[in-house]
């Protein structure tokens, strides 16, 4: 549970939570009839369990989020939230399009924050040097390495497209929410902590809350690294363990503060739902 003011003096507070269940919405209020609802009624048999994102500004609740895993994997549903302008979630194994990139990358453009995309590639990729949209063949990106010529995204790695995923989603979308399933997926350990330094920076100044899972021992501790870093300031990260509960069979999930998790991480204690 995450609770702050807004601009206007609204009490708004996050709340997440999963359960093993097909009944993500509360059928029996007016206002969750709507439209927009997912039916899980193909689901019957195969759902393993919903994860819930919901608001509540001023007292009322409002659904933000739903994902249900089921046995072909993962389905998502947004709802209509007064002042969430979007969430957008990104699973580990799939890869928007070079084309759709490609348009998002001009968004930015538009916005003169394209950039922003080029620094971040230099943090996983020192050698990039530019990057570029073309028209020849259908609008797609291209990127060009120090002493080399301009590549369509498409020959580099699953890194460099992930990176810009990412980048694109936050500098797109303010005052949004981004889920990023296995953050660490193709990202070396090498680059992790500037990777973390530079997301922290642009969820800040674009106004976007990350949620963000990893099993990744190096990836957790370049996280808190960062963390601990920023703590002086103020408190921008927080790390969460989700573990089953073998008496309940529910999940819950525990806070861990950076220095905590500094130590758990030091001396080689649990943290990550053993």
């Amino acid at each position: 549970m995450i609770s702050e003011r807004s601009a206007d003096n609204k009490e708004i507070t996050l709340t997440i939570h999963c359960e093993e269940s097909k009944e993500y919405f509360d059928s029996s209020r007016e206002e969750d009839r709507v439209a927009d609802l997912i039916s899980v009624s193909n689901f019957e048999t195969t759902v393993k369990s919903t994860l819930h994102l919901n608001y509540l500004i001023d007292g009322k609740n409002y659904p933000v989020l739903a994902l249900i895993s089921h046995a072909k994997g993962i389905t998502g549903n947004s709802f209509k939230v007064p002042e969430i302008t979007q969430v957008s979630y990104m699973p580990s194994s799939y890869q928007r399009t070079n084309a759709s990139l490609a348009k998002e990358y001009g968004k930015a453009e538009k916005r003169n924050k394209a950039d922003l995309v080029l620094k971040a590639l230099k943090i996983v990729d020192s050698s990039i040097e530019e990057i570029k949209t073309s028209v020849v063949g259908g609008i797609h990106l291209e990127i060009k390495r120090q002493q080399g010529h301009f590549l369509p995204l498409s020959l580099f790695g699953d890194a460099i497209k992930k990176v810009i995923n990412i980048v694109l989603n936050l500098i797109n979308n303010n005052s949004a929410i981004l889920l990023i399933d296995e953050i660490e997926n193709g990202i070396h350990h090498t680059v992790q902590q500037a990777f973390w330094t530079f997301l922290f920076k642009l969820s800040t100044e674009f106004d976007v809350q990350i949620f963000a899972t990893s099993h990744s021992a190096e990836m957790i501790h370049a996280f808190d690294k960062v963390c601990l870093m920023s703590a002086h300031n103020q408190t921008l990260g927080a790390y969460f363990e989700l573990r089953l509960n073998p008496r309940t069979g529910n999940i819950v999930g525990t806070i861990h503060e950076p220095d905590v998790l500094d130590y758990e991480l030091k001396h080689d204690k649990a943290y990550r739902g053993e």
